[in-house]
């Protein structure tokens, strides 16, 4: 069970909905595309959950970095555990148990909350989720 705003967020992750800076310049509430954390590249989706190196510490606060970049995007961008990762698992020593993958889906999907979470500190306030 997850409090309101956090369980806004998962479903934003989950339907890749996530208010990225393309999509507020879209909609004319930024002027840049940039991602505002590193200002780097463009701030996407994929961008923000697997290669901004200002959410290093929180991405691999629990998951090697080698571990975490051969994930499925399944997994890597939406915390979707694919079926079928016997492969996958072999090659990076993961889990197969189903215990112990559903663990494995948990851990990435409460970092993908948490790398959301870092980043509205790089937004300006008014962009922040707003109750109704």
């Amino acid at each position: 069970k997850l409090p309101g705003l956090t369980k806004y967020r998962w479903r934003c992750i989950l339907a890749g909905a996530v208010a990225t800076m393309p999509r507020l310049l879209k909609w004319g509430r930024v002027e840049t595309p940039i991602c505002p954390a590193c200002g780097e590249a463009d701030e996407t989706c994929e961008h923000i959950f697997a290669h901004c190196r200002c959410y290093n510490a929180i991405r691999f606060r629990d998951l090697e970095p080698r571990v975490w970049e051969h994930l499925p995007d399944c997994l890597r961008l939406r915390g979707l555990m694919p079926n079928g990762t016997e492969t996958m698992s072999a090659e990076l020593s993961l889990p197969t148990e189903a215990d112990d993958r559903a663990g494995l889906a948990a851990t990435v999907q409460y970092t993908l909350l948490d790398v959301l979470e870092e980043r509205q500190q790089y937004l300006p306030a008014e962009l922040a989720p707003q109750p109704r």
